[in-house]
């Protein structure tokens, strides 16, 4: 497997909701190689919001909150809200939008699930105003 570019396999699991077609221990197994293995060097700004979005839905806050904050060059926000990728590229809108969702997802969940999956419960966390994102939509 090449492990670089996009870990976009995770978004199967973390933004998309979940089928029951993806079982959690996949899930949970390919989250596990791409913080172990991946090139973080070759991803982009929208990525780090899917490695969140996998981890809330999988219910490991630490580690959501861990991809949002992971020092890499094109995972850092500027004065203004944006995602720099490269020279040329100052705004990368899928990272200010997935960082968004994501944010949602950690917060506020998702329909039928636990409140705040994506944020440490010593947080003591609380949203207001934010709908859940949809929950399961197939067979567990």
């Amino acid at each position: 497997m090449d492990r670089s570019d996009h870990p976009s396999h995770l978004l199967a699991y973390g933004m998309v909701p979940p089928t029951g077609t993806i079982p959690p221990a996949a899930a949970e197994q390919a989250l596990a190689d791409v913080l172990a293995h991946w090139d973080w060097d070759s991803t982009w700004g929208w990525d780090y919001p899917g490695l969140a979005m996998t981890a809330a839905r999988l219910r490991r806050p630490e580690t959501a909150v861990d991809a949002l904050l992971r020092e890499t060059i094109k995972n850092r926000c500027d004065g203004a809200g944006h995602f720099p990728q490269r020279p040329g590229l100052p705004v990368y809108l899928p990272a200010n939008g997935g960082t968004l969702t994501a944010l949602a997802l950690m917060a506020a969940g998702w329909d039928g699930g636990p409140a705040a999956p994506g944020l440490p419960a010593a947080w003591g966390a609380r949203s207001e105003g934010i709908l859940p994102l949809p929950g399961q939509l197939g067979p567990e």
